[in-house]
């Protein structure tokens, strides 16, 4: 092989890492879209369980099929934010066991959720 040769080599080994890359950022841009997106759509079923609740509580209207549905909802999409934390934490400091929310190191409470972190030393 010339220098030539080896030189092209290496240049093609340069870009096809590159490119690796940019597919690796491609896909973690898209799962935090798509974690932004779960939360959004999390947050407008808690109002709307909220209001539901609310109505039910001053008998204004019976929601409970309403509120029972949404409960399902919301803990369908509970799931899959969770999922979709974990998968864009994975490694570093602890995951909250009960939202996905990747946290510091030696957090005594989740960052996200304000649920109790695992403790170290257990």
């Amino acid at each position: 092989m010339s220098f030539f040769d080896d030189a092209l080599q290496e240049v093609c080994g340069v870009m096809d890492h590159a490119a690796q890359k940019t597919c690796e950022a491609l896909e973690n841009s898209k799962g935090h879209m798509e974690r932004l997106r779960l939360r959004g759509a999390l947050n407008d079923k808690y109002r709307e369980l909220g209001k539901a609740q609310f109505l039910h509580t001053l008998g204004e209207s019976d929601e409970s099929e309403q509120i029972d549905t949404l409960i399902a909802e919301l803990t369908e999409l509970r799931e899959a934010y969770v999922d979709i934390c974990r998968m864009l934490n994975r490694g570093g400091g602890p995951t909250c066991e009960k939202c996905g929310k990747h946290n510091v190191q030696g957090n005594v409470y989740c960052s996200d959720c304000g649920a109790p972190m695992p403790r170290e030393d257990a």
